[in-house]
């Protein structure tokens, strides 16, 4: 069973569908899912257009959902456990039914890693940035991967992990001064720890246009890390 939250987020299944035509595998949330888009097309049901064909059990999915709503897979567990990403961004699956600690899988990619995204959550494992909130990589989940040279990367399944792990979840705040509007497209701002000398715990820090309307906020609250701005 994998339930999707409203709006957008990653989605993959560690099985093979016993039948990958798309319009089969998200048949009990077409009338709630808007699109389906990997680097190889997209499927728009209300459209009637699918450009990616069968569901890839080797790639992860990037969807954006009007409700939240859950489907179920059918099918046997993947035997190939590996992935292999382009330059540039990939969709990268959990090719396991238990949860998987992120640095297993991106250790594997070394400085070819340019940061890796869940687009629910908002965790990212970002090297550069010095941010690495993204610690688990959840079954059912699709994270957004960036890098700077091909690599690839094998999942083990082996060793289970934390006994009654949720799903992360997107990040809320009270008393926000302000709102935005979370659209498909991201840009990462790293906030260096040496800039909280002059704020106080609960101050909030935000992005503005040129309209003065905000593009995101985040929030002080005493860590010793730099801090992520979406």
């Amino acid at each position: 069973l994998i339930c999707l939250p409203q709006g957008w987020s990653g989605v993959s299944s560690y099985k093979v569908p016993e039948d990958p035509a798309l319009e089969t595998v998200l048949t009990d949330i077409t009338e709630e899912m808007v699109i389906l888009l990997s680097n190889n097309g997209y499927y728009w049901p209300s459209q009637n257009v699918n450009l990616l064909g069968d569901w890839d059990t080797q790639m992860g999915y990037k969807i954006k959902m009007d409700e939240a709503k859950c489907f179920t897979m059918v099918g046997e567990m993947t035997e190939d456990k590996s992935v292999s990403l382009t330059a540039g961004s990939n969709y990268i699956p959990v090719l396991c039914d238990q949860p998987v600690e992120a640095q297993e899988i991106f250790s594997q990619l070394g400085n070819d890693l340019s940061f890796a995204y869940d687009l629910y959550s908002q965790n990212v494992y970002w090297p550069a940035g010095g941010i690495y909130s993204l610690e688990t990589l959840v079954p059912g989940v699709g994270y957004l991967v960036s890098m700077a040279q091909p690599g690839e990367a094998t999942f083990e399944c082996e060793v289970p992990m934390k006994a009654g792990y949720a799903k992360a979840q997107k990040q809320t705040y009270e008393n926000a001064p302000w709102t935005y509007i979370t659209t498909g497209s991201q840009h990462f701002i790293s906030i260096n720890k040496s800039a909280f000398a002059d704020l106080e715990k609960g101050d909030f820090i935000g992005v503005f246009n040129s309209y003065g309307e905000c593009s995101g906020f985040t929030q002080y609250n005493g860590e010793k890390h730099n801090l992520l701005l979406v």
